[in-house]
């Protein structure tokens, strides 16, 4: 897939960076085509040490996205410098359960260095894992504003909203 790089920065580029200097795990949400990949590939420049993932495109079997996540915890573990952009993170293998691995791995190391920013366009969703995942967690429910911060791109997709208010009326 082809990346055209933007000189311009949007204002929640500076707010997506300041999130991964002060949290381990940042989430990028909003609907499809509001800049969530272009801040995530300006990221990408922006950072020697970041590690630019697209779930969709560039892991075709669970078996890959599988070995994405067990890469990430590994780095949790061994205090790795790196960060991980993944990009459209609902289509990890499974996505409430693979938050909650990489979520626990910072339960169990104390690791400032490996940084993770999960984007996608399910924006509730999204939210939703990483409020169960990660502030349902007694470790990070004590130190919540270290350790995530939501960092939401304006809605304005009424229909997609609408969707997501009939999927979970259905639950």
């Amino acid at each position: 897939m082809s990346y055209t790089q933007y000189n311009f920065k949007r204002d929640f580029f500076y707010e997506a960076e300041n999130a991964i200097e002060n949290s381990s795990i940042t989430f990028i949400t909003g609907p499809k085509k509001c800049g969530k990949t272009v801040c995530l590939r300006q990221l990408a420049d922006a950072y020697e040490n970041a590690l630019y993932i697209n779930m969709k495109y560039d892991f075709d079997t669970d078996e890959k996205r599988n070995d994405i996540v067990s890469s990430v915890a590994n780095s949790i573990a061994n205090g790795q410098k790196i960060i991980y952009l993944i990009d459209d993170a609902e289509y990890l293998a499974l996505p409430d359960k693979d938050i909650a691995k990489i979520a626990g791995a910072y339960s169990k190391y104390d690791n400032q260095c490996t940084k993770v920013v999960f984007a996608g366009s399910h924006s509730e969703l999204l939210e939703f894992w990483g409020h169960i995942d990660c502030g349902g967690n007694a470790f990070y429910k004590s130190r919540l504003s270290e350790l995530l911060r939501m960092v939401v791109v304006q809605r304005n997709d009424r229909c997609f909203q609408e969707g997501i208010r009939r999927l979970f009326a259905r639950l």
